[in-house]
């Protein structure tokens, strides 16, 4: 992996798939780094280092260079990112267009258990 300090100037720009965001933004998803700068700009597009910087123990010059397509991260910070209050998002900007049948089932029942935390919301206003 190489670090901040040997970092290229220039972002990744390998490209593998599309995919569409919640505001109907088509944008280019990228293996490698350029996927982790996605990420970043998915999670807080006004100011995308500050979504690792907030959510991992990485150094504010690592969640800047990682937000900008430069380098990559270990996989422990991936972690991190998914443990934190940011971790569902992080995971359904990651796994956007995925037709693998363990995610569409996971898909469905989170929103089944959204429905049903509703339904229960509902009926007991009533009461």
């Amino acid at each position: 992996m190489r670090t901040v300090e040997s970092a290229s100037l220039a972002p990744s720009t390998t490209s593998s798939a599309m995919f569409r965001s919640d505001e109907g933004i088509t944008a280019e998803f990228r293996n490698g780094p350029g996927l982790w700068a996605d990420l970043a700009h998915a999670l807080l597009p006004d100011k995308p280092g500050a979504a690792f910087r907030d959510h991992t123990t990485g150094s504010e010059r690592q969640c800047y260079a990682w937000a900008g397509g430069y380098n990559e991260p270990l996989a422990s910070i991936l972690v991190e990112l998914l443990r934190s209050p940011e971790g569902g998002r992080a995971l359904d900007v990651l796994m956007r267009d995925c037709t693998a049948p363990w995610w569409l089932d996971h898909q469905r029942n989170v929103r089944l258990a959204a429905a049903g935390q509703r339904f229960l919301a509902e009926i007991t206003k009533r009461d």
